[in-house]
């Protein structure tokens, strides 16, 4: 079965003439990059129709997939055109399009076993896309380069030449990669996108050949060095070399730039002669040559030349150190850790170090005069307790080789606090609103806050950045109608921050039909538990009317009507015992949490219905209440029952059975 929207595609396009075009098109592109392609191999076929209604049955979305291949297909050649016509605006309406029906074959790919060519496709947009805004700037750099010469500002223009060279490597590298995506696509029956191929290596070249006009307009040079073979970063590599004009005249005195594999150097020249020193850290052990580049500055008259010579590189193990670090960590804390790094007392520049706690990674930073500062905000995917810090060299088989260091530190455990509203919809349908802070009142994002209605699970909601979460609920049937209680829970498993709970109510309307023969049968389940409670009474009341009862169950005070209320409970009670007994330890855990809060709720609580959790606060900050610990065992139970995953034990449940008959003064014989 499709989704709504794919069949709503397949519709739409099987009410659209259907242009199946089975290869690439024609590519002919002209102006700056024109290069005359011959499309006369015929091997283009159209289809121009397809029938609306054989496209819409929910068994034909090969077709829909096969119509917005060949439409990828054909804008990727009109957009290929564009661009080689310099037609940006032109170019870019192709790729909106193309963006467009890249969408919906994605949406068809579920049904139609596309996955792959969607990635292949996608791909091939990007890079598209890449050569378009590469091809752009180049045009326009051309221009304010033109337009230098032509004012007669050579130094301008020499500037916007260097510019120009350096993106037009970028743009081969751009092109070559194009070139390969689209010979992987060409594999797919059907498909032909040579003249794609051909339209690239025509930019491409087009470019070079211009680069290499503009190169002429510099003098060219020859850089030469000599240099030790056996290196390594405490036996740097020292260079002498000699840079001349290509007849061979040594190059004057001054400052210049030497790029010696990945690191850029400045050196004196004295009367075309140079001497320089390289200490490599990042170079692959595997590496035979060292390339050395001569740049020149943008507005010299000189182009630049390149020469490379032999290495052997050895590798040396530095010494990586925690000079300063928190012991103990917390939530959106913001800490810093300093460390350094030398080899044999000498420090090491530029190499990254990472830190990370408990394999948690929490920032990178490079080194400069060998010590590094990492600073960061403790994020809550750092579970609670000792952890360890550790910062590392994170290199392989180079230069110089990856070691680590760490330290042991405290994480500490953040509250949370849940805040929960509720607010009717249509129906059955609650939207549900929330917010998950910590307990200094910033949101906490990214964490999963579970649903629950009479103990079911109805759902989870993610909290944005701010905390904030919204999630619609649809209560079900069997929770009835009238106030419903919804409880979030928010389980701080494998993080810092606490567990937290919280319940609020809503009331639906009342059904608009009502089951007559289930009414009937819950006004005779009253009558009885009425009855029994009655009973119950009379006969505690007969036997213990000059028995002294207590202020609260289970403490010693003067006899008070209060005494009648744990009579009542009694049968909720002996319920949970006989739960206990069937092996129903949840179910006889959540009966004791309702026997416990029928007879503490309105003695020891503010609010007329508490939650458990106003329920145990009340407990705990009341000086006059001694038994806070058994009230929390029962509560915790109750949570953990009703909104965990795992069961409570038999034999837990045994013990807060008789922690509730303490708490509501039941002794054994009930």
């Amino acid at each position: 079965m499709v989704s709504p929207r794919v069949a709503a595609l397949v519709i739409v396009l099987a009410l659209v003439p259907v242009a199946m075009t089975v290869g690439a098109g024609t590519n002919t592109p002209n102006g700056d990059f024109q290069t005359a392609i011959d499309d006369s191999s015929g091997e283009n076929e159209t289809i121009l129709h397809q029938d609306p209604e054989t496209i819409a049955e929910d068994g034909d979305l090969a077709a829909v997939d096969a119509w917005l291949l060949d439409r990828l297909n054909e804008l990727l050649a009109d957009r290929s055109n564009a661009l080689a016509d310099g037609e940006y605006d032109r170019a870019t309406e192709y790729g909106e399009e193309y963006q467009l029906r890249l969408e919906q074959l994605d949406d068809v790919s579920a049904y139609a076993d596309t996955d792959e060519r969607v990635a292949l496709y996608e791909q091939l947009g990007l890079e598209q896309t890449e050569l378009h805004e590469r091809l752009e700037t180049y045009d326009d750099l051309e221009a304010e380069y033109e337009a230098a010469r032509d004012a007669g500002d050579d130094e301008r223009a020499r500037e916007l030449a260097r510019d120009l060279s350096d993106l037009s490597e970028t743009i081969s590298e751009t092109t070559t990669s194009l070139e390969e995506t689209y010979e992987i696509a060409s594999d797919a029956p059907g498909v032909n996108m040579r003249d794609e191929r051909r339209t690239a290596r025509a930019i491409d070249e087009a470019i070079v050949d211009a680069d290499e006009t503009r190169t002429q307009e510099f003098d060219a040079t020859e850089l030469t060095v000599e240099a030790n073979e056996e290196i390594s970063f405490l036996e740097p590599l020292e260079g002498e070399g000699n840079l001349t004009t290509a007849d061979g005249d040594p190059i004057g005195n001054g400052s210049l730039e030497l790029i010696v594999a990945n690191e850029r150097i400045e050196a004196e020249l004295e009367n075309g002669t140079v001497e320089f020193e390289y200490r490599p850290t990042d170079l692959p052990l595997r590496t035979d040559s060292v390339p050395i580049e001569y740049a020149p500055s943008p507005s010299s008259t000189y182009a630049g030349s390149e020469t490379s010579v032999p290495v052997s590189i050895q590798q040396v193990e530095p010494t990586l150190s925690i000079t300063e670090s928190p012991t103990a960590l917390a939530y959106n804390d913001t800490v810093a850790i300093e460390a350094e790094l030398e080899a044999d007392g000498e420090s090491i520049d530029d190499v990254p170090i990472d830190a990370a706690v408990d394999e948690t990674e929490i920032g990178t930073e490079q080194t400069s005069n060998g010590s590094v500062t990492i600073e960061y905000t403790v994020p809550s995917d750092i579970p609670d307790g000792e952890g360890d810090l550790v910062v590392d060299v994170p290199y392989e088989d180079q230069a110089i080789a990856g070691v680590e260091s760490q330290v042991v530190i405290d994480v500490l455990e953040t509250e949370t606090d849940l805040e929960l509203e509720l607010e009717h919809e249509t129906g059955r349908e609650l939207a549900v609103n929330g917010t998950l802070s910590s307990d200094d009142g910033d949101g906490v994002g990214g964490q999963t806050v579970e649903l629950f209605v009479d103990g079911d699970s109805v759902g989870a909601a993610t909290t944005q950045s701010t905390g904030d979460f919204s999630e619609p609920v649809v209560v079900p049937d069997d929770a009835g109608s009238g106030m419903v209680e919804v409880t979030a829970l928010y389980d701080g498993a494998e993080t810092n921050l606490a567990d937290e709970t919280t319940t609020s109510s809503v009331r639906l309307p009342s059904e608009p039909v009502i089951d007559t023969t289930a009414l009937a049968d819950r006004w005779l389940e009253i009558a009885v538990l009425s009855l029994v409670v009655l009973l119950a009474v009379l006969y505690r009341w007969r036997h213990r009317r000059r028995e002294p009862t207590a202020e609260y169950p289970g403490e010693q005070s003067p006899a008070t009507d209060d005494d009648t209320v744990s009579i009542a409970v009694e049968p909720m009670v002996v319920h949970a015992a006989t739960q206990l007994s069937n092996g129903r330890a949840n179910a006889a855990v959540q009966t004791c949490y309702g026997a416990v809060s029928d007879v503490l709720g309105d003695q020891i609580s503010a609010s007329q219905s508490p939650t458990p959790r106003e329920l145990l606060h009340a407990g705990t900050t009341d000086d006059s209440f001694t038994r806070s610990d058994q009230l929390r065992s029962v509560v915790d139970g109750y949570e953990r029952a009703t909104y965990r995953q795992t069961d409570v034990s038999l034999e837990e449940a045994e013990r807060i059975l008789e922690q509730t008959m303490d708490l509501c003064g039941i002794d054994d014989s009930a």
